[in-house]
């Protein structure tokens, strides 16, 4: 159960909030629980939105790649509710329930090429430890510099997202079991 009561969509009069919660709607379906927790206070909602905006901004890296290192921040840093978020819109794209299985051994792993997996290392540095000169010089090798960027960025932003559901005590919301009854890939046939 969340720490703090979330705001019922319905009894929003803001209008700054309202376009809000109908931006979340469009991107995701639904009002996610952190909004209409964070609705509270309109500015935050306002927050949410352009860091929504700017993880899921049409860029140069591969959107599937930054979904794949979002669910890395969340499992690092053990947010049961974007883990379960992120892992409904990887289902939801196609992505092999094997390959989500094996990200956390994403390095003995044949389902994750090197690309990806230099990515997941930066990932786990960069929530984990620091990011020494040698593996940011591997990045920007095989990174273009706006895709270095969005790789800091994304990272960054995602572990932002999962302090503060972790914070308010955000648990599964269930959308990783709804992505699979919608009939994407349980298996895990697909080539990864």
């Amino acid at each position: 159960m969340a720490r703090l009561p979330a705001i019922d969509p319905a009894a929003i009069e803001d209008e700054r909030i309202r376009a809000g919660f109908e931006d979340m709607i469009s991107r995701m379906g639904e009002v996610t629980e952190n909004l209409r927790i964070l609705a509270h206070v309109p500015v935050y909602v306002d927050l949410i939105r352009a860091v929504s905006e700017a993880i899921d901004a049409p860029g140069e890296m591969d959107p599937v790649l930054k979904q794949i290192v979002q669910l890395k921040v969340a499992r690092l840093t053990g947010c049961e509710y974007s883990t379960d978020l992120l892992e409904g819109a990887l289902v939801e794209k196609g992505v092999p329930e094997a390959k989500i299985h094996e990200l956390d051994f994403y390095e003995e792993s044949s389902r994750f090429d090197q690309r990806e997996q230099l990515a997941l290392r930066f990932t786990e540095q960069v929530i984990l430890d620091a990011v020494d000169d040698e593996l940011f010089h591997a990045v920007r090798r095989e990174f273009s510099v706006r895709q270095t960027l969005e790789l800091v960025v994304t990272v960054c932003l995602e572990d932002f997202y999962c302090l503060l559901n972790r914070t308010l005590g955000l648990k599964a919301q269930g959308f990783r079991e709804r992505a699979l009854a919608a009939g994407s890939d349980p298996a895990g046939s697909e080539p990864g």
